[in-house]
């Protein structure tokens, strides 16, 4: 899963809940791996994901690193 943005005004209506349980489950129907990285203060995503049955693997870490020119 890529990056999911949901303007402000439309937050908490279950556009994004909708659009990752659809987009997953296809996705898994057609044998792919599903699976997304969240940073570790971004509570909401991670509340969401977890409410669809994805579960956190700590053997996989991610981090983001700046890069100034």
């Amino acid at each position: 899963m890529g990056i999911l943005y949901t303007l402000p005004e439309h937050r908490g209506k279950g556009y994004a809940k909708v659009l990752i349980s659809t987009m997953s489950k296809r996705l898994h129907a057609q044998g792919y791996p599903v699976y997304c990285f969240i940073e570790e203060e971004n509570e909401t995503s991670d509340k969401l994901f977890k409410n669809l049955d994805f579960t956190q693997d700590p053997s996989h870490r991610e981090a983001w690193f700046g890069f100034n020119d």
